[in-house]
């Protein structure tokens, strides 16, 4: 049957959907706890890099890396000759006389300050060099895809079981008025003066006609119908959506049984257990946001 096909290809649609996002979360997940290490290894040998090359470069251009007194400005001077006999005074004079005879150097061309190289992170993990998608950017694009993929299915399903149930209700309606047609020539069979005719006598319906004039012409005598019970009782299909029928259309293979909407799933990617009481014997899976038996 169309309506079962359709169910069991939208069960493993949603299935599928959430298994990919399980995994595709813990790999993110996994991913980005590898790319935080890997970013900050890299990040700590450029800094080291960076120190050495920084020491280097003022070896290169200030005087007292050379062994030599820098001369700085007059004002320079005249601070460390009155500091004395107090260091931090005349280590400040020096550092900036220092500085000073740096500059100079440099504004000659008589010393190079090359910039140290910018700091590059790694690559993103899992980039694909043809689509230019990275991790998680694939992980999206392809639950976006199996989401489409569910929606679809879902909605021929929907159509499937509106003319499912249509198609019921008329061989519902057709079954109940053949077990009560009206007697011929005005006999009985001993059940209340009716009995039933064959299927092959009654006309068939042309398709541009009207029904009274596709209804045989016996069947123009209306009788008053007398109680009548049919031998095998009708059996009518229920159409609430917590019937047994229902039901087995919602369970798997597996025994799992799919709730009767979709359910919502909170930030952390689960589902979230339908309202009202729990199903007896099994209990709720907010992985695959299903009803799975219990584990006894």
């Amino acid at each position: 049957m169309l309506s079962t096909g359709l169910h069991d290809a939208r069960q493993v649609a949603q299935r599928n959907l959430t298994i990919t996002i399980a995994r595709g979360r813990q790999e993110l997940t996994r991913a980005h706890s590898n790319y935080t290490i890997a970013y900050t290894t890299a990040k700590q040998r450029w800094m080291s890099d960076k120190c050495d090359f920084d020491s280097k470069k003022c070896n290169a251009v200030l005087p007292t890396k050379w062994g030599s007194r820098p001369y700085g400005t007059v004002k320079t001077k005249k601070f460390i000759s009155d500091a004395g006999s107090n260091i931090v005074k005349t280590t400040v004079g020096e550092t900036l006389s220092d500085i000073v005879d740096g500059s100079i150097l440099a504004a000659n061309g008589k010393a190079s300050l090359q910039r140290f190289k910018d700091f590059m992170p790694p690559p993103a993990p899992g980039m694909d060099a043809q689509t230019g998608e990275n991790m998680a950017q694939r992980q999206h694009r392809i639950e976006m895809e199996l989401r489409n993929q569910c929606s679809a299915i879902d909605i021929k399903f929907q159509k499937s079981e509106i003319e499912r149930t249509r198609a019921w209700r008329k061989m519902m309606k057709t079954q109940a008025e053949l077990h009560n047609l009206p007697p011929k020539n005005g006999g009985g069979n001993g059940r209340g003066g009716f009995r039933r005719m064959p299927v092959h006598q009654i006309t068939l319906p042309s398709l541009r006609t009207s029904t009274q004039h596709s209804i045989p012409r016996e069947l123009m005598q209306q009788v008053v119908p007398v109680a009548y019970t049919p031998s095998e009782p009708l059996i009518v299909a229920s159409d609430s959506k917590y019937s047994a029928a229902r039901i087995k259309e919602r369970k798997a293979a597996d025994g799992t049984v799919a709730p009767v909407s979709e359910p919502k799933k909170t930030k952390a990617g689960l589902y979230l257990r339908p309202a009202g009481r729990t199903r007896k014997g099994m209990q709720w899976d907010a992985i695959n946001g299903v009803w799975v038996p219990q584990q006894t």
